[in-house]
């Protein structure tokens, strides 16, 4: 399969696997591959190659990497199949202590996937200029002509905070509120 002018960007289908299957209970081969054939064809016709999705680490989010950094038992293993089947490109964003945090400029979505402690103010501060280059939701009438508003996917399942029964906090209060999701006060 390949779409337009430039030979070098193609791909391969088989026919078995792929395209078809065998059906044993029926005894015949059976087309699947619409699905597929879709998926090749959007991602090639795609302008700039593969979208690169970037999944934070280093707060006990799940494991994609498979680098133990998650606590045990708590991975991602089937999205991440799911993902790179679509053509999705998976790199890890790791947070170090004393390390400077940037989301990297060929980002096409940062991920946060169920953290277990709340991200270090670093990391929600550069999350932050990612989605709201141009500040709070309203503040601005436009964004800055170089920066564009970057795409934040978050799995923030509640957490208890400590033995209290209060919502531990996730370290992107901020972000939340100036992107005004913030939860009503009921």
């Amino acid at each position: 399969v390949t779409v337009g002018d430039n030979e070098e960007k193609k791909s391969f289908l088989s026919l078995e696997g792929d395209l078809a299957g065998f059906n044993r209970r029926d005894r015949a081969f059976t087309f699947s591959g619409e699905n597929k054939l879709m998926t090749e064809l959007s991602f090639l016709a795609s302008v700039g190659g593969d979208p690169v999705l970037y999944f934070t680490q280093g707060n006990g989010e799940l494991d994609l990497f498979g680098q133990g950094g998650g606590p045990k038992g708590r991975t991602a293993t089937k999205l991440k199949q799911s993902l790179e089947a679509k053509k999705f490109q998976l790199k890890p964003l790791p947070y170090e202590v004393g390390q400077k945090f940037a989301v990297p400029p060929d980002a096409t979505a940062v991920l946060v996937l169920a953290p277990r402690r709340a991200l270090p103010t670093e990391v929600a501060r550069a999350l932050h200029d990612y989605v709201l280059p141009e500040g709070p939701k309203g503040k601005f009438d436009e964004p800055p002509p170089d920066k564009k508003a970057g795409r934040l996917i978050l799995v923030l399942p509640p957490a208890k905070e400590g033995a209290s029964d209060r919502v531990a906090p996730t370290g992107l209060e901020l972000l939340l509120n100036d992107a005004g999701l913030a939860p009503s006060p009921t």
